[in-house]
């Protein structure tokens, strides 16, 4: 089962829910439409649900609602462990970028 919900009245992003058979929450996504492009942000699964399709579920949810808001490109930010999904759903990769640490004395 899949939730949508917004955070509020004014804002833009959108929360995609997936809940497993006994209605726990296991996957999330966030879509950020704007000016034509959908960032989908913060896709996770909890450990134990993972590689059963919510992950998908929850990224195609966000792909959809974007596609009916009238958003053409859609991007997102992959983990290494998340790459091999978006790349099996459509994504192509067109960027590496560096993660960089700060951790105050």
């Amino acid at each position: 089962e899949l939730l949508m919900s917004t955070l509020n009245t004014d804002s833009p992003l959108h929360a995609f829910i997936a809940y497993n058979e006994v209605q726990q929450p296991v996957a999330c996504s966030l879509l950020h439409p704007g000016d034509g492009v959908a960032g989908i942000y913060q896709v996770g699964t909890i450990p134990e649900a993972r590689r059963k399709g919510y992950g998908k579920a929850v990224t195609y949810a966000a792909l959809q609602y974007a596609a009916q808001l009238g958003c053409q490109i859609s991007i997102l930010i992959a983990t290494q462990m998340g790459g091999p999904l978006y790349e099996k759903m459509g994504f192509q990769d067109v960027l590496r970028s560096n993660v960089y640490l700060f951790s105050p004395d």
